[in-house]
């Protein structure tokens, strides 16, 4: 194959793998952009499957609201990212955040700001009313 048609397939399959809307670059799968989708509700039997889930699955993006029934039966409610966060108490393996740190200091600091930083504000918003109208324990950093 001659350099240019080398350098032009090169070039015509990375522009196929960004997203025409938000410009984000994704690796593996072109058509797994997320910028137009709003948050939605993912519900899962632990902690720990919600953790893999945010790790692995195509499905869950960052900001949606993962609602969680523990084994042990009580529920606990988070937001969907690389390193999920707990906003309610009773999680043993999702990350918290460390104190004064809010969650829009999260949406503006975010790997891809344009695409997730509204929907980490969005997914916010669900999660806690959701905590709220449940009755769950907000973390501290969540109220």
């Amino acid at each position: 194959m001659d350099e240019e048609l080398r350098k032009s397939l090169y070039e015509e399959m990375q522009r196929r793998k960004t997203c025409p809307k938000c410009g984000v670059y994704n690796f593996s799968h072109p058509t797994a952009c997320s910028c137009e989708e709003p948050a939605k509700v993912i519900e899962f039997g632990s902690d720990i499957d919600a953790y893999g889930a945010c790790q692995c699955d195509q499905d869950v993006h960052t900001g949606d609201v993962m609602l969680i029934t523990m084994p042990e039966g009580n529920k606990v409610i988070a937001i969907a990212d690389t390193w999920p966060i707990a906003i309610t108490k009773g999680s043993r393996e999702l990350h918290t955040f460390k104190p004064g740190y809010a969650h829009e200091q999260w949406a503006e600091e975010c790997f891809r700001p344009a695409r997730d930083g509204r929907r980490i504000l969005q997914g916010w918003k669900m999660a806690r009313e959701m905590a709220i109208k449940l009755g769950l324990e907000l973390t501290d950093y969540a109220k």
